[in-house]
């Protein structure tokens, strides 16, 4: 049996219903099915892939707080990062052949094959574009095939768009042939498509931008579901969470800052944080926060602190919900209101930024910053500051589109119960 699932950033179910439009839904099965908390990138693919929630794999946002190190990471690519079986294991112990194309943390031996961006940071600045790919040749024949290299400027930043989903999607087709022609007839196949991600953020819901974008996806879907099809592979199409239209900022982190539990430091005339020193620490992820606390004694307080915070829908204390007791999580993990979204910024003063809060830097930035999605004319090739730009986010519990050519059966009514329908179906 050959199977495709292709991942679909922000293909919610409210979105499906407003502007789906194309023949090729009219071929499939169509279900919504409940995204699992918190409804972000890394923590639902973690939560598809093993079939659990974040106790199981310990992936509660897109960046974790490594707390030896009292050092965030964001956007990490091990696929050693999250814990927990994947969905295939047994399959592919008997034989099946399993390959993953852009998901996060796809990178690992837990696949046969797998694509993923890999850009090389030059010691002195600038970057050569890459690929972690497996076969070590599979990156460089797909490129010659389709006729061009993946741009990871169409994938993140000022200037996304349909162009970096329609090399995935290429790819996809690419890889389906391959495993054809290698006579593969025992594979999973899981690809993900990503621009509609950004035009919801940027424009938000219900917007001509955000219409235009999902006809270009579609166009993409059609041609990956035809390829399948001609391939002997079905199709399993779903998205990961829905973004909501939000018209403000919550800044946990100026709150703790101001409390005198996070300290920063003065290094060329800008503030940077001293982790070392703090006693507690926010890590934000679109509508999703968690905070380490590293001060048993000041959690109560820490508590009443962000609770007060206008945005701050509820509080949650890690070991009292048993679907985030994941030591990686923070003490405390924050959902936003439907409209609020939370920044990782703990600086007031514009003049205190440090030198990477204005441009790219997914890396170096201790929590996720929608604001790359624009770009400023000063300084040259910046990103704004201004959080009042963004109009979409996501993290809160939803739903999202799920199309098959299958059927997925009568449970199948959240992401994780989808990922272990597919465990059962594949053996």
């Amino acid at each position: 049996m050959k199977t495709l699932v292709l991942f679909c950033a922000a293909l919610g179910d409210k979105l499906f219903h407003a502007e789906a439009g194309h023949d090729v839904w009219g071929e499939l099965n169509l279900q919504s099915a409940a995204s699992p908390f918190p409804a972000l990138t890394c923590p639902v693919q973690a939560s598809f892939r093993t079939a659990a929630p974040v106790k199981v794999h310990g992936m509660g946002a897109s960046g974790y707080f490594d707390r030896p190190l009292r050092k965030a990471f964001f956007w990490e690519q091990s696929s050693g990062l999250y814990d927990g079986e994947r969905f295939w294991s047994d399959f592919r112990r008997k034989g099946g052949y399993t390959g993953q194309i852009c998901l996060q943390q796809c990178p690992g031996p837990e696949s046969d094959l797998y694509l993923s961006p890999g850009p090389v940071h030059k010691h002195h600045g600038g970057m050569i574009q890459s690929f972690y790919s497996k076969p070590d040749e599979m990156y460089s024949q797909i490129c010659t095939s389709i006729g061009k290299k993946f741009n990871l400027m169409d994938y993140w930043g000022p200037f996304p768009s349909i162009h970096g989903t329609e090399w995935i999607a290429a790819a996809t087709c690419d890889v389906m042939k391959f495993l054809t022609r290698e006579h593969r007839e025992d594979c999973l196949l899981l690809s993900y498509l990503p621009h509609m991600d950004y035009a919801l953020q940027k424009y938000g819901p219900g917007t001509k931008q955000t219409s235009s974008a999902f006809a270009a996806f579609e166009c993409e879907v059609a041609k990956v579901v035809r390829e399948a099809r001609q391939n002997g592979f079905r199709v399993l199409i779903l998205g990961d969470y829905e973004i909501g239209a939000v018209s403000r900022a919550v800044y946990p982190n100026q709150a703790l800052l101001q409390a005198g539990w996070l300290t920063d430091r003065r290094a060329g005339g800008m503030s940077y944080l001293n982790l070392h020193s703090s006693r507690a620490f926010a890590l934000a992820d679109h509508q999703v926060c968690h905070i380490y606390c590293f001060d048993p004694s000041i959690l109560d307080d820490v508590q009443r602190t962000v609770s007060a915070l206008p945005g701050v829908a509820r509080v949650m204390r890690r070991d009292e919900t048993p679907e985030l007791n994941h030591p990686r999580c923070g003490e405390l993990i924050l959902e936003a209101e439907e409209d609020a979204w939370f920044s990782y910024r703990w600086w007031d003063d514009e003049r205190l930024a440090p030198d990477f809060a204005t441009h790219v830097d997914i890396h170096n930035k201790p929590g996720f910053d929608p604001l790359e999605l624009f770009w400023t004319v000063w300084p040259p090739m910046g990103t704004a500051q201004d959080s009042s730009l963004l109009k979409g986010s996501h993290g809160r519990s939803c739903r999202i589109a799920v199309a098959s050519d299958f059927k997925l059966g009568q449970n199948a009514d959240s992401i994780i119960d989808i990922a272990a329908f597919l465990r059962d179906s594949l053996v």
